[in-house]
């Protein structure tokens, strides 16, 4: 109980959940509880009857055999025959109260968790399941017939309860049908209308949607089911972990089967565009070496959609075997669900929009209105803070912290109006985040600086045009560039830490927007975006 209240609370102060919601699941906890302590206090009262019962047992027999040696003068044996029979009697007839109460008393502790009332849970209950009735009546049917049971009164009662069940079973079938027709007449794709005919609203043919994943008919089965949980359930996981990793709203993400795909590819869009695609088997399960290796286990090979690793595709059968050996093994669904996930992760600043900027900056006026006034629009608009997190989220900077994001950019905005310098400041406000993201598990941020001579160098060659940042540099001086800086990475990735480049603020966005084509994972950082009480170590320096 305190764990399920402790995570409720954690959710809701994390903004994953709404206040109804909590409300909600705090109501279906006290349910619960509620539940389980009158069945701690029923058994306890089932269990002692059945105490009694046995000891009563007990006492009959021990009771009637004194009284039939002493008193009647009865030989054991006749006295034991005797009263053992007339105990088993008498236990019997107990024992007809003792199911009574039994089943009254589970009747009664499942409306302890009900808010319709006893009467309509146990109407909804009995009449819900047809078969009881069907199965009811044929049993009485049965003892109808055995020799020595009135057989009128038996078959009659079966014959009436089982043709109820049967009816009964009837009006459901018939009740659903019409439900599936109503559903089906809802969710059917409406035909389109002749050319120019006017009856399509030209609205509904410009509607594009924000996230799309098609998959090809052999992945149907992965979107509901699935043993760890089907891709509806997944993405609803991934867009709660994006709005806890990023801060990013990501909307509703809409899953389709597109007849032209093969059978076990799938693609993913973002606003009608293909971003990503795969191919997956939900027979098997991918196998991968973490060491990069060759995979020692008969399979189909291929290569792993998400980072490019070499793969094979496994039996589920040698899972258990791949994983003694070391390897990774993952199912089908999962393998979708991560290329989903880091899928979102690259292209989040592509996915907010003007939409999502004004749903998180509605959200942060109920707490802090003065701060969005103050912002939006006296000093920026809407769009110039849509650029500024944006910026942030192209490299992967979380968003969640708005509220020194929006402080910041309030500070800068008095001297400029850029939106790219705008989130320069907001990054440096974000320091302590930055650093903390960057930090190695030993503490210390690991990476390779520019030599000082070179970024004095670069700092004279920096390039500022509206919207851009650039260095004037020549064809083989980039060259040039992005090889020295290839070289010293290189240094980080053998010993399997993440790539960083550290220069100063002057040239930093300048060096970001030059190496991002050619080094999409190198993140460039400014010492001013490190906190003073973090330990920075430069395995080498870029010098050309």
């Amino acid at each position: 109980m305190p764990g399920k209240q402790m995570s409720i609370d954690a959710d809701l102060n994390a903004g994953l959940i709404t206040p109804d919601e909590a409300r909600n699941r705090r109501h279906t906890i006290e349910r619960e509880s509620d539940f389980y302590g009158a069945m701690d206090g029923a058994s306890k009262f089932v269990k002692g009857d059945a105490v009694a019962a046995l000891v009563i047992i007990v006492v009959n027999i021990v009771g009637g055999l004194t009284v039939g040696v002493l008193q009647k003068g009865l030989d054991i044996g006749s006295a034991l025959t005797t009263f053992t029979v007339l105990t088993v009697g008498d236990g019997l007839v107990n024992e007809i109260s003792a199911l009574l109460v039994s089943v009254a008393t589970g009747v009664l502790v499942t409306r302890s968790g009900s808010e319709n009332g006893l009467g309509s849970d146990l109407g909804t209950q009995l009449l819900g399941r047809p078969k009881l009735f069907i199965v009811v009546g044929g049993a009485l049917f049965v003892i109808g017939l055995v020799p020595g049971f009135p057989m009128i009164v038996f078959c009659g009662a079966g014959a009436v309860v089982a043709g109820g069940g049967y009816f009964l079973s009837q009006s459901q079938t018939a009740a659903a049908l019409v439900h599936a027709n109503s559903a089906a007449a809802l969710d059917a794709p409406q035909a389109l209308p002749a050319l120019g005919s006017g009856a399509e609203s030209p609205m509904d043919a410009l509607r594009v949607e924000t996230m799309e994943l098609e998959v090809g008919y052999g992945l149907v089965g992965l979107v509901e089911g699935s043993a760890n949980g089907g891709l509806v359930e997944r993405i609803g996981l991934i867009r709660r972990q994006i709005a806890g990793e990023l801060g990013l709203i990501v909307p509703t993400v809409r899953i389709r089967d597109d007849l032209v795909l093969e059978q076990n590819s799938y693609v993913i869009k973002l606003r009608g565009s293909e971003i990503a695609r795969g191919s997956v088997d939900p027979t098997k399960m991918l196998c991968m070496d973490p060491a990069g290796g060759e995979i020692a286990i008969s399979g189909i090979p291929t290569t792993e959609p998400v980072f490019n690793l070499p793969a094979s595709w496994v039996s589920i059968a040698d899972r258990e075997r791949a994983e003694s050996l070391g390897y990774t093994v993952v199912d089908a669904a999962s393998v979708l669900a991560t290329h989903m996930a880091e899928t979102i992760r690259r292209h989040a600043h592509e996915i907010l929009g003007r939409p999502e900027t004004n749903q998180l900056l509605e959200g942060l006026k109920r707490d802090q209105p003065g701060l969005v006034e103050e912002l939006v629009p006296n000093l920026v608009t809407t769009g110039d803070v849509e650029k500024v997190l944006q910026g942030l989220l192209r490299e992967r900077v979380p968003i969640r912290d708005l509220s020194t994001i929006l402080e910041a950019v309030a500070d800068g905005a008095r001297s400029t109006k850029e939106p790219l310098f705008l989130t320069e400041a907001a990054r440096h406000a974000l320091a302590r985040a930055i650093s903390m993201r960057y930090r190695a598990p030993d503490g210390a941020v690991h990476a390779v600086a520019l030599a000082p001579e070179l970024d004095t160098r670069l700092g004279a060659s920096v390039m500022v045009q509206p919207g851009y940042v650039g260095l004037e540099l020549s064809g083989s001086d980039t060259r040039l560039m992005i090889e020295a800086i290839d070289r010293a990475v290189r240094t980080l990735v053998q010993q399997r830490y993440q790539p960083i480049l550290l220069c100063t603020t002057r040239i930093r966005l300048a060096l970001r927007n030059m190496t991002e084509r050619h080094m999409p994972q190198l993140t460039v950082l400014s010492y001013e975006e490190i906190l003073p009480s973090v330990t920075v170590q430069v395995h080498a320096q870029v010098e050309v």
